[in-house]
Parts: structure tokens; C-alpha cells; sequence
């Protein structure tokens, strides 16, 4: 899963597409300046940047320059700035992309793609499936086992995960508990009392 630097300081669309970014596979870790993102990065390289031009204390263009001079990582502005002379320094700056504001997130993570799948080797769209019912909204995210509901993250421990996993494959089919702990935990045998419950493990 490839891991992304996201730089902005416009908090709600900083917000909406690190959501959209991590429903794709990605994760994705949130600055809202450039000095924030030298002292992480001294310790977890991101596989790309991507980063806003204009800062209240910063120079977008040399943080651009400074990255690249002290890091190999493929960098994307992100930025309203969209005259052909803010285009033309990025890129003398050293950024591999430039996509103007507003843009379609979709766009964003095509190009973040097709920048990191050469270093990487690999694509980096997970596997998603959206789930609809009584006016609620469950997607999960297969490769990195990450499930939301009507957008928020909903945490699961591992076996929850496994038994949530088994009951959508087999949908619109009805699973037993007997049927879950075999596929699942590997119990082939259950017997319930009323003081006890005794299971056998294949």
C-alpha cells in the first residue's frame, strides 16, 4: 500500500481527499505546512507528495526545490496558482506533475499512479465494494482491510474482519454460525449446553 504526504492548508478539502485517497488503498498521512514535513520525513520517506503552493510561512517553490534536492520521491503541486509562470517555476523547482484546483479527485489519484507505479511495481487501486442498506452506506477496502460507514471509519478487530469478509463474498447467501466458524476459525464441531460450549478445530 503506497504511502502518501498530503500538503494543504485548506483544512476541508485537505479532509475530503485524504478520505477519497485512502478509500483507493492509499495511506496517507495530513501536513499543513513544509516544516512539518521534513521532520517526518527524516524517519518515513512517502512513495509521493503531493502539496499546495502557497503558505502563510513557507515558499511553496522552495519547498519544492528542497524536497527533491533531499529526497527521490515523485512530488505533485496541487494548487489554484494556475498561471503559466507558477507552472513553469514548479517544474523548474523540480515537481513531476501539476493539477490545478478545483480537480477531479479521481484525476489526482490517476497521476499519483501512474508516478508511482514505476518505482513500485505495483498498482495501487484496492479492491472496493460499497454495500447499501436501510439508508446506510458500508464500503470496505479489501487490501488494507479498511471498512467505513456512511464515510466514517469503523473499527474491527482481525476476527471481525474475517467473519465481516466471509458474510459479504457470500451475499445475498445467509451463512449459519456453524457455517461462519468452520470458514473462518476452522471449527468443525460445536456442542452448546447450558453451561458450556465445546469446539473441535480441524
Amino acid at each position: 500500500m503506497a504511502g502518501l504526504y498530503l500538503v494543504d492548508t485548506d483544512d476541508e478539502f485537505r479532509s475530503r481527499a485524504t478520505l477519497y485517497l485512502r478509500l483507493q488503498g492509499f495511506t496517507v498521512l495530513e501536513f499543513i505546512s513544509p516544516k512539518e514535513v521534513f521532520f517526518t520525513a527524516r524517519d518515513h520517506q512517502p512513495e509521493c507528495l503531493i502539496s499546495e503552493l502557497t503558505f502563510p510561512e513557507d515558499d511553496g517553490f522552495r519547498f519544492i526545490r528542497n524536497l527533491k534536492i533531499e529526497y527521490s520521491r515523485p512530488v505533485v503541486v496541487l494548487s489554484e496558482r494556475n498561471s503559466e509562470s507558477d507552472r513553469v517555476t514548479a517544474f523548474e523547482m523540480g515537481c513531476d506533475d501539476y493539477v490545478s484546483k478545483p480537480c477531479s479527485l479521481k484525476e489526482l489519484q490517476l497521476r499519483i499512479n501512474r508516478l508511482i507505479q514505476p518505482r513500485s511495481g505495483r498498482k495501487c487501486n484496492s479492491k472496493i465494494d460499497n454495500y447499501s442498506f436501510m439508508s446506510s452506506m458500508l464500503t470496505i477496502v479489501h487490501e488494507s482491510h479498511l471498512v467505513y460507514l456512511d464515510g466514517l471509519e469503523v473499527s474491527l478487530t482481525v476476527s471481525e474482519w474475517k467473519i465481516l469478509n466471509k458474510l459479504v463474498n457470500a451475499s445475498p447467501a445467509v451463512m449459519t454460525r456453524q457455517q461462519l466458524l468452520l470458514n473462518v476459525f476452522q471449527i468443525a464441531w460445536i456442542h452448546m449446553t447450558g453451561l458450556s460450549t465445546v469446539m473441535l478445530r480441524t
